[in-house]
């Protein structure tokens, strides 16, 4: 995916940690939201303004749920 960036590139793609944020949630919900619980594909704004929160079940989940981010500190 980022084979041959240069850190220099990298941080100017994603100059914070929103900016990461807002990539993985890009990448993950690309297909559109489906819930890992219920499986509802509707969905408002959770927690945090990228969080997704299931209508059917109230589940919120932020961008890094379930990824090889999950548990880490980004610093972007």
């Amino acid at each position: 995916m980022f084979k041959g960036v240069t850190p220099d590139s990298f941080h100017k793609q994603f100059p914070n940690e929103e900016a990461c944020l807002q990539y993985l949630a890009g990448m993950k919900w690309q297909k559109g939201y489906k819930c890992k619980k219920s499986g509802g594909k509707l969905w408002w704004k959770g927690k945090s303004w990228l969080d997704r929160r299931c209508q059917d079940c109230n589940y919120n989940e932020y961008p890094t749920a379930g990824t090889s981010f999950h548990k880490v500190k980004l610093v972007c």
